[in-house]
């Protein structure tokens, strides 16, 4: 019998089972780390639709701000704000029924656990007085509700939202257009609406890209 029809002798399998052994932890290494990668491009695009559904929502609210008020408010416009919320009125698609809505921004939560709200109340003087089923109306910020908002707690007279989750840091600012004048930490008391609101949010992950909302002029 040739050295050729001997077959491996056991040096050479252990050497072939050892690379084999390699390479399988070289591959499950890869396939771990691949994996990692792909979860953490899902979390970072889940984040940034997050950010870009938020920012949408509040432009079409702060585009139709309205220079509006009415009883208690008498000429002045409903439009209350300082850093940790801000109300105004302003009108709502049709596919809410349509009208003009008091919206409310509001934090609750602490730490890191902060959630952004929205709370809605159809502008009419019956339903912001009490007398309808619902939360009743109190000028921000008066009365803000602690526990957070559900999104299953919604209709026409009155709904309420959890706009985004898991923050750290809720912070809005207000501009009155003017040149040469900064940023205001709250709007209250004025005669006419702000130019524009900023806000500014941070989670766990860090900042996110400021945010500059234009009002009508009033």
């Amino acid at each position: 019998m040739n050295a050729r029809e001997r077959g491996f002798t056991l040096l050479e399998l252990m050497v072939s089972l050892a690379l084999v052994a390699t390479m399988t932890l070289l591959l499950s290494g890869s396939l771990r780390q691949g994996s990692r990668s792909w979860e953490a491009g899902d979390l970072a695009a889940e984040r940034e639709a997050g950010m870009l559904l938020l920012w949408r929502q509040l432009s079409e609210r702060f585009d139709d701000a309205r220079d509006a008020g009415f009883g208690r408010t008498g000429s002045r416009p409903l439009f209350t704000g300082d850093s940790q919320g801000v109300e105004f009125v302003t009108s709502m698609s049709r596919k809410t029924g349509g009208g003009l809505y008091i919206v409310r921004l509001e934090q609750a939560g602490h730490d890191d656990r902060r959630r952004l709200l929205l709370k809605r109340w159809l502008l009419h003087p019956e339903l912001l007085d009490g007398e309808a089923d619902v939360p009743r109306w109190r000028p921000y910020p008066e009365a803000t509700e602690a526990p957070a908002a559900t999104d299953g707690r919604s209709g026409f007279w009155y709904a309420e939202s959890v706009l985004a989750d898991h923050l750290r840091e809720v912070r809005f600012t207000y501009h009155d257009g003017n040149r040469g004048t900064g940023w205001h930490p709250a709007w209250k008391g004025k005669a006419r609406l702000p130019a524009l609101v900023r806000l500014e949010v941070k989670d766990d992950k860090g900042s996110w890209p400021v945010m500059i909302f234009e009002l009508p002029p009033s």
